[in-house]
């Protein structure tokens, strides 16, 4: 494979796919580079576990130097949001109104992630629309069948800083968000809320 020819050698590229956690940092372009080729030539299993390392590192070595490696989170981020989205165009039946929802349950595979229960995120929809909360971009609008469905939830509690199983209302605690708009309001630990990020908007919107 290209990516083992290439990479043959470097230390960081069997830690990366192994998950572990790395002390010497890569610069934006190289870990760019390797999730990009691991997601291509090894799959999401694989680079789910590359995204893990590089969230350990960023946590070992922003403590560390007391700085914020943005890029590399902004690099993170964006591979993160391809794997929430990716293979989500059909979602569950709606549930029944009542129905109990349960969120965060640690899995196993390969590493841990967060479990996100769709069929919450289907009521969620089915009540708020697919409009995003913050900017109003919808899909479909714009795309037109393309578009239908593409929408991402965003949980205003993080699921990754409860670190356990619990019991989640699609309607209080979800609102459905454009990826641009999601990635702003995680661009920043602890995320923005969508009150911010509106608030952003409209102070650039007013400057222009």
């Amino acid at each position: 494979m290209y990516i083992v020819e290439r990479l043959r050698g470097r230390k960081r590229y069997p830690i990366l796919v192994n998950g572990v956690r790395y002390t010497r940092c890569n610069n934006s372009y190289t870990t760019d580079y390797f999730l990009g080729k691991i997601k291509e030539e090894l799959g999401d299993v694989i680079l789910a576990k590359a995204i893990y390392a590089v969230s350990q590192h960023l946590e070992y070595y922003e403590d560390l130097r007391k700085t914020k490696l943005l890029q590399i989170r902004e690099i993170r981020d964006r591979y993160s949001t391809q794997l929430a989205t990716e293979d989500r165009a059909v979602y569950p039946d709606d549930l029944p109104t009542g129905s109990e929802y349960v969120e965060g349950k640690s899995k196993q595979i390969l590493v841990n992630v967060y479990e996100r229960n769709f069929e919450a995120r289907t009521v969620c929809l089915k009540y708020y629309g697919h409009d995003c909360t913050v900017c109003g971009f919808n899909f479909e609008k714009r795309y037109g069948e393309t578009g239908k469905g593409r929408i991402h939830v965003h949980h205003l509690v993080e699921i990754s800083t409860i670190k356990s199983t619990y019991k989640i209302d699609p309607v209080k605690d979800l609102r459905p968000v454009c990826p641009n708009c999601h990635m702003m309001i995680h661009s920043k630990q602890p995320a923005h809320t969508l009150e911010e990020i509106k608030a952003i908007l409209k102070s650039v919107a007013s400057a222009t």
